[in-house]
């Protein structure tokens, strides 16, 4: 019995730390939440300014490239509301609809069958998000940083 005893109190002192992390994680991650909550149009300006110059030079050489890429991302819009819906809009008028969560620094979206995207948060304020894609040893995206201000 005596064994039984201690092994709950040790149980009972880990769960109390799981317990306390979990709820300070949760805790920063509410007010990275609160940041986030509306709609945010994508800014050319920045974004565009960090492509890499060998990605510039290529896209020049394409005809209809540049201008297609602009078409991607020019007039794009993100609504993230509280209860977890996400909507993307594109200048085209095409729309995405999914749920989005905040996990450490983390932007996850989910589409509606499950998949999901991340995207590292490099910068959140009340007027200002910056997602990074992510990048592979083969890969590297065409906006290394993309950049939004809310409405």
């Amino acid at each position: 019995m005596k064994i039984f005893n201690t092994t709950i109190k040790v149980l009972s002192t880990k769960t109390m730390i799981l317990l306390t992390l979990f709820l300070y994680i949760h805790t920063i991650n509410a007010q990275d939440n609160n940041y986030i909550y509306g709609t945010w149009t994508f800014s050319d300006g920045p974004s565009f300014s960090r492509m890499s110059l060998d990605i510039k030079q290529h896209t020049d050489t394409i005809p209809g490239l540049k201008a297609e890429i602009l078409s991607a991302y020019t007039g794009r819009r993100m609504t993230f509301s509280p209860n977890g819906d996400f909507e993307q809009s594109m200048a085209s008028g095409e729309r995405l609809f999914g749920k989005w969560a905040i996990i450490g620094n983390v932007l996850e979206l989910y589409d509606p069958q499950g998949n999901s995207y991340s995207l590292l948060i490099g910068e959140i304020k009340s007027n200002r998000l910056v997602l990074i894609p992510p990048t592979s040893n083969d890969a590297r995206p065409i906006l290394p940083e993309l950049y939004f201000t809310k409405n």
